[in-house]
């Protein structure tokens, strides 16, 4: 065994807890069949982690999460400390949110397999820490809700600014499904609480007619305009250059109240605490490529793939940096995985629409003259189509051919949509003859369907707007990154080898 296996593999599970550590953790033979390594392998990465104080393993019994245990320590939880620690968790990474009831003591108490009178003693402590309460008969998680009048005057709500770069970003913000993901649940989650969004742009706005602070030293005077209302700043911004953003950043940053910056493309990471010189008010939530990556290759190489093709990746800047953190991740997880990367792609696979089902196939099909909705071609036309279907898109019909891969990975769930039509064209079945996974998500995974990778931007839109009330503690690293809980979502699309 390598001396450096069993820390690189305590290294991942430790960021695995990280991302979401309200979830069970596997068994230490799961975790060594996913790992692809000996049981004492893995064992030794665990007590690594025990030791670290991330992973207790009371009695004897099944490993779990120890998010309450100061590193260096193997002290062992109580049950009701277990149970308000589980609790927590899931409070703080949303899966109970703020407001909803919890389920009743009696199911915690079923799952714990303890008392109800332990379960009632870990949600006093976390009462106490205002993490949840209690109203009537039901417990709530979240702080007990504030005492607002519904018939409060616009001029009197609380304030958030939601600043964005320009008019076009503006735009392409609240116009991409993408965004949307996040936007939606901050939206919901804003006006459920009396919240005023009032938008704010970097750069002049070209309507005039419209009251909409523009410039920082507008945004500034329209912040002091709200006094104490003024809760904090949403920052969005696409694609933010250095030297640039962080000069708008900073001194929002000097008035005291968060920050939040959504960083949609993960590309933002300079931007931290030390850099903007600012305290403990910053925040910058990103959607984590490097674990959606690592999720996507791990649940293929689990399965047996051992050859994964990736077509498209010249189409666009984000495709190439996700192409490079494939080819890295590849190579750390398992030295015989090859990634197999297509020639050019052509034109027409730029040209999807999201609007469209089947872009390309049925592109190829009008220029045949075929109509394949009515399933009554006659074999020549199939013929013809299928050959034409493989000229039109020979990049990916070359890379199927020649690199031979078991699985293909689709830059994005539009992607992946494309290559199900492509290959039911073709006469091959998903997962019967390949498999394939997308990332992000969308709708188009749902309808066909397709196993994705989701990057947790609804919980993130959640947590946003609690993190600029300041009513939950949210969990940041020192330099403020709050990574999306990225989650492998298994719609029957991946096969085994």
């Amino acid at each position: 065994m390598r001396p450096d296996l069993s820390r690189s593999l305590a290294a991942n599970l430790q960021q695995r807890i990280a991302q979401d550590p309200s979830r069970e953790l596997p068994s230490i033979n799961d975790l060594a069949r996913e790992n692809a390594v000996a049981y004492q392998t893995m064992w030794k990465a665990v007590q690594i982690l025990i030791k670290k104080g991330f992973i207790v393993c009371p009695r004897g019994k099944k490993i779990s999460v120890a998010p309450l245990l100061r590193p260096g320590t193997q002290e062992s939880l109580t049950s009701a400390e277990e149970i308000a620690c589980r609790i927590r968790n899931r409070v703080l990474s949303a899966q109970y949110r703020a407001g909803h009831a919890l389920p009743k003591v009696s199911f915690f108490a079923l799952e714990a397999q303890v008392g109800q009178t332990t379960v009632t003693r870990a949600l006093r402590v976390l009462e106490s820490e205002k993490l949840v309460h209690k109203r009537k008969a039901r417990w709530f998680a979240g702080p007990p809700p504030a005492q607002r009048s519904i018939l409060t005057r616009p001029d009197q709500a609380p304030v958030i600014l939601v600043l964005f770069s320009d008019y076009a970003d503006w735009s392409l913000s609240l116009r991409s499904s993408f965004v949307a993901k996040f936007l939606t649940p901050f939206f919901a989650e804003t006006a459920g609480h009396g919240i005023r969004l009032i938008p704010a742009m970097r750069e002049p706005y070209p309507h005039q007619a419209l009251d909409i602070p523009a410039g920082i030293t507008q945004v500034k005077s329209a912040i002091r305009s709200f006094k104490d209302r003024y809760l904090g700043c949403l920052a969005l911004a696409q694609f933010p250059k250095k030297d640039r953003f962080e000069n708008w950043l900073a001194p929002l940053c000097s008035l005291g109240k968060p920050i939040v910056y959504f960083d949609n493309t993960d590309t933002g990471e300079y931007l931290a605490r030390s850099f903007l010189n600012a305290g403990k008010s910053y925040y910058r939530f990103h959607f984590d490529e490097n674990a959606a990556v690592k999720l996507a290759l791990s649940r293929l190489h689990v399965s047996g793939h051992r050859v994964i093709g990736i077509h498209g990746a010249s189409l666009a800047d984000w495709m190439e940096r996700r192409l490079d953190r494939i080819v890295a991740h590849a190579r750390e997880l398992d030295p015989s995985l090859r990634i197999a990367v297509s020639g050019p792609a052509e034109a027409i696979w730029g040209e999807l629409q999201e609007s469209e089902i089947s872009f390309v196939t049925s592109s190829v099909a009008r220029k045949a003259g075929i109509e394949l909705e009515k399933g009554d071609a006659d074999r020549k036309d199939r013929e013809r189509f299928c050959r034409l279907l493989s000229e039109e898109t020979a990049s990916l019909a070359s890379l199927i051919r020649d690199e031979k891969p078991t699985a293909i990975m689709a830059m994005n769930d539009y992607m992946a949509r494309e290559y199900f039509f492509w290959f039911k064209a073709l006469g091959y079945e998903i997962p019967g003859d390949f498999s394939l996974v997308g990332f992000d998500n969308q709708s188009e995974a749902v309808l066909f369907p397709l196993s994705t990778i989701d990057f947790g931007f609804s919980r993130l839109g959640y947590l946003a707007v609690h993190a600029l009330m300041g009513d939950l503690p949210i969990r940041a690293d020192r330099q403020g990154n709050v990574p999306g809980p990225c989650e492998f979502i298994d719609r029957g699309s991946i096969g085994t080898v």
